[in-house]
C-alpha cells in the first residue's frame, strides 16, 4: 500500500474562501520514503500578517511562485493510487478538494488521519498534536509550520504507527471508504462515488422517483454511506436501504440553509421514512395568550395542542417548564398566570412578596402585560428582529444569507461574494428565495446561532 503524506499551509481556515500557500507531498510505502514534492503556491490574494508570523511566508515570497493550477497535475499524479495521509486530515484534504473544485475537477482519495490513528494506537500519550508527538517520539521538525517540515514529521509518525499496528491502520482506512457489499441492490457504486463531500440536502429516491427520505449533512457523501451501513437489527433503516433506487442532492454551502431547507422539504413532501423525525425536536412550546381577564397568560403546551401564539420551542414539556420558571423568576411574573402554580387564589410567590399581585388583580393588567412583553425581548431568538444572517456560499464567488424580517423567517438566498454590506441589505429581496415561515424555523435559527456565536449578522 502506498501513502501520500500531505501538509499544507494556507491563508486561513476556510477551504472555500482561503487559499493554499505552501504544499508538500511525501510518497511513502509505509517503511521508507519513495519520492517527495514541495512548492510555495501563489494564492493570488493577500496573506494575513498572522499567517506570515506563524509560517514565515510573506507575499513577496509567493509572488513568483506557481499558481495552484500550474502544479495541479503534479499533485494528481503523485497522489494517484495512494492513501491521502495528514495530521488532522480533514483540514488538508478539504483545501485540496476545494482548490481542485475551482478548476472543475473532482478530487477524491481514500484518507488516513494520523491524529486519529495516534489517539487509537497510543492512548497513553497526554497530547497528540504534531508538535507534541514530534517531541515525545524524538522526531525533530526542521521547519515547524512549513509544509515540508510538518510533512516529514507526519511521515515519520506514520512509520511508527504502522509498526505498532499495520492492521488497525488499514481498518481505519477501510472505515472511510465504500464497501460495495454495503450498497443497496439498486444503487451503482459510481453514483455514490460522485456524491459531493460538501454541505447540502440529499434525497433518497424510490423505484418510481418518489422521495423516501430527505436529510441534510455537512458531508453528503459520508452521510449517505451511513444510511447504507446498517445491521439486520435496524429494521426500519434496512427497509429504507432496500427501497432506495437513486440518490439526489442540492448543495447549499451554508449549514444553516441546509437545516432550514431540510425542515421545509420534510413538511412539503412528507417522506415516509422521515415520520419519526418531523416532531422529535419540538415536543413542547412556550405560548402566550390574552385571557378574558385581559392579562397575558404564558404556558408550556404540547406542540400539537397549541393554543395562543408560540414563542419558543423545546424538546420536552419538562425542559419548557424549567425555562419558563426561570423566565418568571427573572422578570417577576406571576406563577399562576404562567400556569406553573395551580390555585384559585393568589399564587405562592404573592404570599411571600415575590409576585406583584396580577393573580388577584393587585397589579393592573396594563402594567403586568408590559413586563411580559419586555420578557419576550430577552428570549434568545429572532422575535422582534430584522436581520440578515450571512454564511458561506456554495463556492468562493458567492455568499449565502438567511433573511429574518419583522420577526418572520422569509427565506434564504445567494449573493456575490464581497458585495458591500449596504448593497447586500438593499438588494436582499432581489437575491431572495422565498419560503414559508414555520415556527420551528425560529427554533432552528436560534439553536444554530447559539452553537455558532461568531456568525456574521447584519441588523437593519
Amino acid at each position: 500500500m502506498l501513502y501520500a503524506v500531505v501538509d499544507l499551509e494556507t491563508t486561513g481556515s476556510r477551504p472555500l474562501l482561503d487559499k493554499i500557500i505552501d504544499i508538500a507531498i511525501i510518497v511513502h510505502d509505509g517503511k521508507r520514503e519513495l519520492k517527495r514534492f514541495n512548492s510555495l503556491v501563489n494564492p493570488e490574494t493577500h496573506i494575513p500578517p498572522a499567517i506570515s508570523r506563524l509560517t514565515g511566508i510573506t507575499g513577496d515570497m509567493v509572488s513568483q511562485a506557481p499558481r495552484f493550477f500550474e502544479i495541479a497535475q503534479k499533485v494528481v499524479e503523485l497522489t494517484e493510487g495512494c492513501v491521502f495521509v495528514a495530521h488532522n486530515v480533514q483540514f488538508d484534504y478539504s483545501f485540496l478538494k476545494a482548490a481542485f473544485q475551482e478548476l472543475g475537477y473532482r478530487y477524491r482519495r481514500p484518507t488516513l488521519c494520523t491524529l486519529r490513528l495516534s489517539r487509537l494506537l497510543m492512548p497513553e500519550l497526554p497530547k497528540h498534536g504534531l508538535s507534541a508527538l514530534s517531541e515525545l517520539l524524538g522526531v525533530p521538525n526542521r521547519a515547524r509550520h512549513r509544509a515540508l517540515g510538518d510533512a516529514e514529521v507526519t511521515a515519520r509518525l506514520l512509520e511508527q504507527l504502522l509498526q505498532i499496528s499495520d492492521v488497525q491502520a488499514k481498518q481505519a482506512i477501510v472505515q472511510e471508504e465504500i464497501q460495495a457489499v454495503s450498497l443497496p441492490p439498486y444503487i451503482d457504486r459510481r453514483q455514490i462515488e460522485n456524491l459531493p463531500e460538501d454541505v447540502g440536502v440529499y434525497f433518497l429516491k424510490g423505484e418510481n422517483g418518489e422521495t423516501l427520505y430527505v436529510g441534510k449533512s455537512r458531508n453528503i457523501y459520508r452521510r449517505v454511506l451511513q444510511h447504507f451501513q446498517v445491521s439486520e437489527k435496524q429494521r426500519r433503516r434496512l427497509r429504507l436501504k432496500e427501497k432506495v433506487h437513486a440518490v439526489e442532492y442540492r448543495l447549499t454551502g451554508s449549514e444553516l440553509v441546509a437545516l432550514l431547507l431540510e425542515n421545509h422539504l420534510i413538511k412539503q413532501i412528507k417522506p415516509p421514512f422521515n415520520r419519526a423525525q418531523r416532531h422529535k425536536h419540538f415536543q413542547a412550546v412556550l405560548a402566550v395568550e390574552m385571557a378574558e381577564d385581559r392579562y397575558l397568560h404564558l404556558s408550556i403546551q404540547k406542540t400539537e395542542k397549541l393554543r395562543g401564539n408560540p414563542l419558543y420551542f423545546f424538546p420536552s414539556i419538562a425542559k419548557g417548564r424549567e425555562f419558563l420558571y426561570q423566565l418568571v423568576k427573572k422578570h417577576e411574573l406571576c406563577m399562576k398566570l404562567a400556569h406553573l402554580y395551580d390555585t384559585r387564589h393568589a399564587c405562592f410567590d404573592y404570599q411571600v412578596g415575590l409576585c406583584k399581585g396580577a393573580c388577584v388583580g393587585a397589579e393592573a393588567a396594563e402594567s403586568y402585560n408590559q413586563r411580559v412583553r419586555q420578557a419576550f425581548k430577552h428570549l434568545p431568538g429572532i422575535e422582534h428582529g430584522n436581520m440578515l444572517i450571512v454564511e458561506r456560499g456554495r463556492h468562493s464567488r458567492e455568499q449565502a444569507f438567511v433573511l429574518v424580517e419583522n420577526s418572520q423567517y422569509r427565506g434564504f438566498g445567494y449573493a456575490p461574494a464581497g458585495l458591500p454590506e449596504a448593497e447586500l441589505l438593499a438588494q436582499r429581496h432581489e437575491f431572495l428565495q422565498k419560503y414559508p415561515d414555520y415556527k420551528d424555523h425560529h427554533h432552528i435559527i436560534r439553536s444554530y446561532l447559539k452553537k455558532h456565536p461568531h456568525t456574521r449578522i447584519l441588523y437593519f
